[in-house]
């Protein structure tokens, strides 16, 4: 037999595994402490960076910029450059007719020196026959001279074409210094490089990685890194690949589906290259392949189609061979608990290489689909675990033959004898051989002449079961001159038994067996077995007798391959230990399984880290990868690695009040997205204002004081842009990376209250660890004067006065800048990104401002006009002086004359100019009489006694106030004549009640004849305002007492003696602000004399009532008043009711308000009358 695991191989495989294990604890310590970023790049790095263009190859001549290729190719082409091996540029029909003779890729400072690599990184959307390959180059030049011989891309890639979407490396070496490398065609047609897509020039040195070795067996190649290509030859034109992802993504379950038809020599290649690491000689490499029928394995002329290739950056290495009997390919079975068994094809390597290709030459032999698991790279060490049942072995994997009672040639149930009816010359021999020690020892079965016989060897071991599901068992066999006929496996039962039972608890014949043409470490023997559902404890091969297949079989060894955790990997080989895991799962194809590698994906970051909880696995971007296998865990394109910091145990968190950066798709919690502020290239993202910090970390992006969070606006995905106005030329720039963010002519730096002694526009000190300015803090709080949905900075109207900020900004004629009145300057045209518009920056050459507006304080208190919501301290709000036009503000005092002070109403106290101050009009308190609302202005500019604001009264309801009316209370009498000033009409000759001469050099809007403070802002001497009627509502606002009755009488008939009916009678008061004063009578009389009244509800309280016969009266009791305005109405409730004597007819009730009554004057409305019918 063949001793497949003895005891120094199994001491070698422990030292092995424990060496392999003691580096694994070392790496994670390591990558606890610090883990490089895995996104470092140096073989096949892209050719990129500022000293490098990309242009076309125009009549021998490089075309390079915009102006020479246009916006549209010159943009295109750009993505070539972008440093991004995943981007690429699509070369359509219209560019690619005009750069019809190449694509050029220049270094425009330094050069190439040494032994590099260089080529393109290409794919292509339509096949293209061979014969225009070959007119297409690679060739490297210096100083726009070639000096490499030009390298024709078809013999670069084996000579294949070109599949859908399939990345080519088209790579060669050269030791020739270089600074340029062109893609070239001789031929002069668009039809060459239409529809290409180019996703990179590359050039890296030879020595980009230091060879690497594993002590893994099974290792994929794949991972970060890794790539899939696929080349089919022009005639293999039914060929195909699909889910050629699979082969790089980690899960080693998976599978690529490679189909290749019969025909005249079609051929196909699969690769799986790995672009950031080369690998060592001495290490056997290969393809895990299987058929996609159940328990079918490949067959030797299948076999012989198939190679096995090693590539170093595009240059063949080796090239194995089942059919080449100088290539010993090892081909051993991978799996156990699956019904689609796995082979493993490979061979031990003498050259270094970083990639591994299966091609497969069918010719006339159709093979039908292939799958194909994955490339993988293993020591050479490495067996497929088998465990012999043998003589020399204890326990479970103990083995000796059990021989049966004799129950002669029609035995059925025998275990270890010939069997059979007719069987001439037939023998077995030496069945002890199976489980000896001896290498190469083997039982003889000779079919000799046979009919329905046979031969049957059993191996039982001590009885220890061996797993359901979870243990291949088979044998090894071969006829004298090596593999076994597929037609055998018709012939051959596998049986196994439990507990000496002579019956068996499974059987596996024919076409479910595993078998033929199964190489075992090159010894040409076959395999024949199966993977049992049950537990058993012994096992037997049946060869029976098949036409045509007569001779000697040899039968070396009973053997198992265990399984324990079900992952498919062989309990020898698993990494993470026996039982513990999934072993097939490797996300980034650094040899150590999921199971038990640190850092799944590689990214520097720990899985602990990423998968705290374990059973409920994070997802952060919800896009079906855990953040633990997800190089961009919160999808911003920033990758981890870059957003880790230095780190990767205690990820940095830029904002300390979410999550750590790397799952933060917001990193400085500005509310702008790290995908919006990282730029085209999340690997160096964008930093706008120059400063230590890129975008997506800068709290202030311009500097100017205010946080990004505050600019951006309510939707970060689309930062706001505030000055996107109707005019002529908005400047497009988001608030966050402009100093003017609403055009406004007020930099945003002064209205978030910063600190700008320079008027630069950009907030003093230089920016901290944040991005903040120093003179900053922490970061400005802009106000928002007017709390609506805009800081101050961002509102065109700050205060929300209704008058624009433009307006109020001290620019001068701000009507010429802003001709539409939308408050944004029309044309925000500027040459030195800065979003200051060029019309009213200072410093138009550089970033900043250098004239910054002095702006006006009309009030002289804390806060500037385009700030203050009462710019003249009247306690009156701007936006109630303003009137209906915020850029054109009224201005109430110009007189009949046609004299105005010329000053707005919201910076005048005294708007109509009728001697009494807007704050005593507009319902405010001065006791100083100084014209100004008493108390310190607030932050809004709004004096303490005001509140919130004044609502200035209307004494007259006639929907002017008192401030801008000029009859206040509509009495005839204009204010200014009620005003205590004395000799008004000197004041008004033309008698409009506006005082003629409006002249004040204090500019607070109070006529000079009138203000007592001619040189200060406010007045001295308000004068006294009188009060005739010492109600303490002054004349000017004290309108007459006017009273007037309402009748209401639901049911106004009677019908019978004895009725009674409701009547009740309402006294108003119709002016506002008045208040009756003194008795009120009310006389009514009846519809009859024969009617009783009296008082109902609580009228009674307030009210006494005589009964005179044919009237009654009603007198107001003392104390009772009336006050203006419906709701202060009395209401008096009364019941009238029929008596004997009544005579059925019509009449009146006549409720009449005594003249005087409560100091009223008009008896012009002082009667009600309501009819009233009798009917008997």
């Amino acid at each position: 037999m063949t001793p497949h695991y003895c005891l120094t191989e199994r001491i070698k495989n422990q030292l092995s595994r424990q060496r392999y294990r003691l580096t694994v604890l070392l790496a994670g310590i390591s990558m606890l402490v610090s883990i490089l970023p895995a996104y470092a790049q140096s073989c096949y790095a892209p050719i990129s960076g500022t000293a490098v263009q990309v242009g076309g190859v125009i009549s021998a001549t490089v075309c390079a910029g915009p102006l020479c290729l246009g916006t549209g190719t010159y943009n295109e082409l750009q993505k070539i450059t972008d440093n991004s091996l995943e981007t690429f540029a699509t070369i359509n029909t219209t560019i690619a007719a005009q750069i019809a003779q190449g694509i050029s890729v220049k270094r425009t400072s330094g050069t190439y020196t040494g032994s590099n690599v260089v080529g393109f990184i290409l794919s292509r959307s339509a096949l293209v026959d061979v014969s225009v390959l070959s007119s297409v180059t690679i060739r490297t030049y210096l100083n726009g001279n070639p000096v490499s011989a030009a390298q024709p891309i078809s013999s670069l890639v084996s000579g294949s074409v070109l599949g859908s979407t399939e990345k080519m490396y088209a790579t060669f070496t050269t030791n020739q210094e270089f600074d340029e490398v062109r893609l070239n065609t001789s031929l002069l047609s668009a039809e060459v490089f239409s529809n290409l897509r180019i996703f990179a020039a590359v050039a890296f040195p030879t020595t980009c990685s230091s060879p690497v070795s594993t002590t893994v067996c099974g290792d994929y190649i794949s991972g970060l890194g890794t790539d899939a290509t696929y080349y089919g030859s022009v005639t293999c034109v039914g060929c195909s690949l699909t889910d050629r992802a699979n082969l790089v993504n980690g899960n080693n379950a998976d599978y690529a589906t490679l189909s290749v038809v019969a025909g005249a020599a079609p051929t196909a290649s699969v690769g799986v290259i790995d672009t950031k690491k080369v690998y060592a000689s001495g290490q056997r490499a290969g393809f895990v392949i299987s058929k996609e029928a159940a328990n079918a394995l490949l067959s030797a002329n299948a076999l012989n189609t198939i190679t096995i290739e090693t590539y170093l950056f595009g240059t063949l290495q080796e090239a194995k061979s089942p059919g080449d009997p100088t290539n010993v390919l090892n081909l051993s079975l991978l799996g156990v608990n699956t019904t689609i068994p796995k082979q493993k094809l490979g061979f031990v390597t003498t050259l270094p290489f970083n990639e591994v290709r299966i091609k497969v030459n069918s010719l006339a032999t159709v093979i039908g689909p292939i799958r194909l698991y994955g490339a993988f790279v293993e020591a050479s060490s490495c067996t497929n675990c088998e465990k012999a049942l043998d003589a020399n072995s204890t326990g479970k994997y103990s083995g000796t033959i059990q021989q049966n009672t004799s129950c002669g040639i029609l035995c059925t149930n025998s275990f270890t004898e010939l069997y059979g009816i007719l069987s001439l010359g037939s023998s077995l021999t030496n069945t002890d051989r199976v489980t000896n020690t001896t290498l190469g020892d083997y039982a003889t079965y000779n079919t000799g002449i046979s009919v329905g016989a046979g031969a049957r060897i059993t191996v039982k071991n001590d009885g220890t079961d061996f797993t359901a599901g979870k243990t291949f068992v088979g044998f090894h066999i071969s006829t004298e001159t090596g593999l076994v006929d597929l037609g055998l496996l018709n012939g051959i039962t596998i049986r196994v038994y439990k507990d000496g039972n002579a019956t068996p608890v499974e059987t596996s014949t024919s076409a479910n067996l595993l078998g033929a043409a199964l190489l075992s470490g090159g010894s040409k023997q076959s395999v024949v077995g199966f993977t049992p559902s049950v537990a058993f404890d012994m096992v037997q091969i049946d060869i029976g007798s098949v036409v045509g297949l007569l001779g000697e079989y040899r039968i070396y060894d009973a053997f198992v391959i265990e399984d324990a955790d079900g992952d498919g990997i062989p309990d020898c080989n698993d990494v993470c230990g026996t039982g513990t895991g999934n072993d097939l799962l490797d996300f980034d194809g650094d040899g150590i399984p999921d199971t038990c590698d640190p850092d799944d994906d590689n990214d520097g970051i720990p899985d602990t880290v990423e998968n705290p909880t374990p059973g409920t696995p994070r997802d952060t971007d919800n896009d079906g990868s855990e953040d633990y296998h997800d190089l961009d865990s919160d999808n911003d394109t920033i990758p981890d690695s870059v957003e880790k910091g230095p780190d990767g145990n205690n990820p940095s968190n830029t904002d300390g009040t979410d999550v750590p950066d790397y799952r933060d798709p917001d990193s400085d919690n500005d509310g702008i997205p790290d995908s919006v502020e990282a730029g085209p290239n999340g690997d160096t993202p964008r930093n706008t204002d120059g400063d230590a910090l890129p975008d997506y970390l800068d709290l202030d992006s311009d500097n100017d004081g205010i946080l990004d969070t505050t600019e951006k606006g309510s939707d970060g995905n689309n930062p706001t842009n505030s000055d996107t106005n109707t005019g002529s030329n908005p400047d497009g720039r988001p608030d966050y990376i402009d100093l003017d963010a609403d055009n406004d002519g007020i930099n945003d730096v002064v209205e978030g209250n910063g600190t700008d002694a320079d008027n630069n526009g950009i907030a003093d000190g230089t920016p901290g660890a944040t991005g903040i300015p120093a003179s900053a803090g922490s970061g400005l709080t802009p106000p928002n004067t007017d709390g609506d949905a805009k800081p101050d900075f961002q509102d065109v109207d700050s205060d929300g006065d209704g008058i624009p900020d433009l307006y109020e900004s001290g620019i001068p004629s701000p009507g010429t800048l802003d001709t539409n009145k939308d408050g944004i300057i029309d044309n925000a045209s500027e040459t030195d990104n800065d979003g200051v518009p060029t019309s009213v920056d200072g410093a138009t050459g550089s970033y900043g401002d250098a004239n910054s507006p002095t702006l006006p304080n009309t009030d002289g208190d804390a806060n500037p006009n385009y700030r203050d919501l009462d710019s003249d301290n009247d306690g009156i709000l701007d936006s109630v002086e303003r009137g209906a036009d915020g850029t054109n503000p009224t201005n109430s005092d110009t007189n009949s004359g046609g004299t105005s002070d010329g000053k707005p109403n919201y910076i005048d106290l005294d708007s109509d100019n009728d001697g009494i101050n807007d704050v005593i009009e507009g319902g405010g308190t001065d006791a100083d009489n100084n014209g100004i609302a008493d108390g310190a202005p607030g932050s809004t500019g709004i004096p303490a006694s005001a509140g919130n604001g004044l609502t200035p009264p209307d004494a007259d309801n006639d929907g002017t106030p008192n401030y801008l009316d000029l009859d206040s209370d509509n009495d005839g009498i204009k204010d200014l004549y009620e005003s205590g000033i004395a000799n008004p009409a000197t004041l008004d000759t033309n008698g409009d009640g506006i005082i003629d001469n409006a002249d004040e050099p204090d500019n607070d809007g109070i006529p000079q004849s009138v203000d007592g403070a001619t040189n200060a802002y406010g007045d001295a001497n308000s004068p006294t305002l009188p009060d005739g009627d010492t109600d303490n509502n002054p004349d000017y606002t004290d309108p007459n007492v006017d009273l007037t009755p309402t009748n209401l009488m639901p049911n106004a008939g009677f019908t019978a003696v004895g009725q009674s009916r409701s009547l009740t009678i309402t006294v108003r008061n119709i002016p506002a602000n008045s208040v009756s004063n003194g008795t009120i009578t009310v006389t009514v009389t009846k519809p009859t004399q024969y009617m009783t009244v009296a008082f109902s509800g609580s009228a009674g309280d307030e009210w006494t009532l005589t009964d005179s016969g044919s009237f009654f009266r009603l007198v107001s009791k003392p104390g009772v008043t009336i006050a203006g305005l419906a709701a202060n109405a009395k209401s008096i409730g009364l019941t009238l009711t029929l008596t004997a004597g009544a005579n059925s007819g019509a009449s009146l009730i006549n409720t009449r308000i005594q003249s005087g009554s409560g100091g009223e004057v008009n008896n012009e409305n002082n009667t009600a009358v309501t009819a009233v019918n009798i009917t008997f």
